[in-house]
């Protein structure tokens, strides 16, 4: 097994792992360790089976169950049976970051159909808190981020999830929320990371939104710096794993038609369920 630097911070090919065979308990720990090290694998060797998808998967920790209790993999793209759907920009997050146990671990993506370019761009909130000066890390090394999403469909999005802009009538647990600090760790590895995201950071508590996102502003160059992201472009049988809590992910609008299929397979410790007890079980669809 070979692994190569797909960018300057992030990311690593993995070639000359037979995917039909078994992992080894020695290709195993090389996989969990350049993942912990570099967040994100490639494997870009043709065709991928949806069995040999979750089997690697399944080698390297606890495969979450999202949509319902049965299935071990779901689908991105606009079909109707998408788990997540849509077509809209998407502004960067981590997936689920809002719930009270924080983000899922670990996604990946399968491309099955991808007709056009359209990018999946990487920002690595690791080395965001490592790159923080000293003052605006002063600023904000107590601060206490409120994190929300809405399940509703009856909130306005403008792909900012934030309190304010709950709808009248969308109960609480439509519109779940969870306090956490700016200034996090990775519960996996232990690593500091900026928890802020575009997406699910609705404001710091004790300060106005005015007064959040002007120190948002301030952290944004760190966080979403050219220097601190990899796009990746897209190419049918691409399997991308990724540490969904030490990298954030966004997308711009979708070339139309988008042609974009994507099986998504997610390790995590707990399943969806169970992150988000209050939700009804009906809601699961993302977008």
């Amino acid at each position: 097994m070979q692994l190569t630097p797909i960018s300057e911070r992030i990311g690593v090919r993995v070639d000359g792992l037979d995917l039909s065979e078994p992992i080894s308990e020695a290709d195993r720990s090389a996989l969990t360790d350049a993942l912990a090290e570099h967040k994100m694998l490639l494997f870009r060797q043709g065709p991928i089976s949806d069995d040999e998808h979750v089997a690697l998967l399944g080698a390297l920790g606890r495969i979450m169950h999202e949509e319902n209790d049965t299935s071990l993999f779901t689908y991105v793209g606009n079909s109707r049976d998408a788990y997540v759907r849509g077509t809209d920009r998407l502004r960067f997050h981590s997936d689920w970051q809002c719930a009270v146990s924080g983000g899922i671990h670990v996604i990946s993506l399968y491309a099955v159909e991808m007709d056009n370019d359209d990018p999946t761009i990487y920002a690595d909130m690791v080395h965001a808190a490592q790159v923080l000066p000293d003052e605006l890390r002063a600023k904000v090394s107590d601060a206490k981020l409120v994190q929300c999403t809405d399940f509703s469909g009856a909130t306005p999005k403008d792909g900012h999830f934030r309190l304010s802009a709950q709808a009248e009538g969308v109960p609480d647990e439509l519109f779940p929320r969870s306090v956490q600090p700016l200034l996090g760790h990775h519960r996996i590895t232990g690593a500091e990371l900026v928890n802020v995201s575009e997406q699910q950071t609705s404001h710091i508590e004790g300060c106005t939104e005015a007064e959040s996102d002007a120190i948002f502003a301030a952290l944004s160059p760190y966080q979403y710096g050219e220097d601190n992201q990899y796009a990746h472009h897209w190419q049918v049988h691409d399997l991308l794993v990724w540490d969904n809590l030490a990298l954030q992910h966004a997308r711009n609008a979708s070339t139309a038609p988008s042609g974009r299929r994507l099986r998504r397979v997610t390790l995590n410790e707990i399943d969806f369920v169970d992150m988000f007890p209050d939700v009804p079980r009906s809601v699961t669809k993302m977008g």
